[in-house]
C-alpha cells in the first residue's frame, strides 16, 4: 500500500516536469533569430575597353556593408493598377540586419522568407546600391558597381 504522502510528491514531480517541458523551448532560444540564413554575395565588375566595351563580373566586393531592412506597404499593389495610387513603404521596427562582406564578398543574414526587404550595399568607397528582396532562396548574387 502506498502512503498518501508519496502520491503528493509524484503529483508535484509531474507538475514540475510539465513546467520544465513548457519552459525549455524559451530557455533554448530566448530571442527570435529572424528566420533562415541567407547568403548574399556582392559581385563587382570592371569595364574592359579592348575595342569593345564589356562588363566583366568576376570580382567579389570585400568590406562592403550589406543591410536588410524589413518594409511593409501601406496600400496594396492593386491600388496602383486601378487607382494610380502608389503604395507607401515604411520600415518595420527591429527588423534591420547588417553584416560586412568577407574575402569572398559574402554576408550571411538571418531573414524571414515572407517579408519584403530593402537590401542596401554600401561599398568601402561610399557608393550605395539598393534592391528589394523576398528572401525565399538561401543564396543571392548582387551584381553592382563599386
Amino acid at each position: 500500500m502506498i502512503a498518501p504522502g508519496r502520491n503528493d510528491i509524484r503529483v508535484l514531480a509531474g507538475v514540475f516536469l510539465l513546467l520544465v517541458l513548457l519552459v525549455a523551448p524559451v530557455l533554448a532560444c530566448p530571442y527570435d533569430t529572424g528566420g533562415h540564413l541567407v547568403s548574399i554575395r556582392a559581385i563587382g565588375g570592371h569595364i574592359d575597353t579592348d575595342g569593345f566595351t564589356r562588363q566583366d563580373w568576376k570580382h567579389p566586393i570585400t568590406n562592403a556593408t550589406i543591410t536588410a531592412t524589413g518594409i511593409q506597404q501601406e496600400a496594396p499593389d492593386w491600388f496602383w493598377s486601378l487607382l494610380g495610387v502608389e503604395p507607401k513603404e515604411t520600415n518595420i521596427n527591429k527588423t534591420e540586419r547588417s553584416e560586412i562582406t568577407d574575402e569572398k564578398g559574402v554576408a550571411t543574414l538571418a531573414l524571414y522568407d515572407s517579408m519584403l526587404y530593402n537590401v542596401s550595399v554600401r561599398c568601402s568607397n561610399g557608393n550605395v546600391s539598393v534592391f528589394k528582396l523576398y528572401p525565399s532562396w538561401s543564396e543571392y548574387n548582387l551584381f553592382i558597381n563599386c
